[in-house]
């Protein structure tokens, strides 16, 4: 049986969890979605091939999980933007603002590097 590397069962999960999307996060960005398979995330997170499937039962549902993750916070930033603004125009603008920050950081790499594979019928849902 694994040794339980928090304080508790439930940290011990969100843990592991947070450790197999850092490394979905990883495989996608350097291999597309269609290199997400279990076995290099496994041995990524440095986890059983079995455990990968207690947290996601596909690719498709993980890659779902990865994007749940992944997107709120840019869509957040971009309402928070556009909230200041006073007219239409001014929310154009404050828009393309926070998009060229984000695209300036870190935040454009997920969605550009699953628009280089074919998604799952699930995962476009």
């Amino acid at each position: 049986m694994p040794r339980i590397k928090a304080a508790t069962l439930p940290e011990h999960r969100d843990a592991q969890r947070a450790r197999l999307l850092a490394a979905a996060r990883e495989l996608v960005l350097t291999e597309g979605p269609g290199g997400l398979r279990f076995a290099a995330l496994a041995a990524r997170a440095g986890v059983a091939r079995p455990s990968v499937y207690d947290y996601f039962p596909t690719p498709g549902a993980l890659l779902i999980a990865l994007i749940d993750a992944e997107f709120p916070p840019w869509r957040a930033a971009l309402e928070k933007a556009m909230a200041r603004a006073s007219s239409p125009r001014e929310q154009v603008r404050l828009f393309v603002q926070a998009q060229l920050r984000m695209l300036a950081g870190r935040g454009h790499e997920l969605p550009f590097a699953l628009a280089r594979g074919e998604l799952a019928p699930e995962v476009q849902a």
